[in-house]
């Protein structure tokens, strides 16, 4: 973590480097995690400095992450949905996970 941190010109204290590894170990025993809290207190910082753990010196990442903003689009257009002729029609993270399952 320090190293990553290092490396992307944040500075490493103590707490962000605890609060990075807790984050991991939420990810280790749950299927999601939602980082919450006030603007400003390294939310992106701490899920970008994870996933750059995960991808350090790897020849491919093995760690990507897609950024959806669910509060642009209907719960259709996020999920997906059923027409009226009964043909599925995908969502936007329908979309990413296929994207990822086929690159990855």
């Amino acid at each position: 973590v320090v190293r990553v941190a290092k490396e992307t010109n944040l500075q490493h204290e103590d707490m962000f480097v605890l609060k990075t590894c807790q984050y991991n170990e939420l990810l280790e025993v749950r299927h999601s995690v939602m980082l919450l809290g006030p603007g400003g207190c390294a939310k992106t910082a701490i899920w970008k400095t994870l996933a750059g753990t995960f991808n350090l010196d790897q020849p491919k990442k093995t760690c990507v992450c897609e950024v959806v903003n669910p509060k642009s689009v209907t719960g259709n257009e996020l999920y997906g949905y059923m027409t009226l002729s009964k043909d599925w029609k995908d969502g936007v993270l329908s979309i990413i996970m296929r994207g990822m399952a086929k690159n990855f």
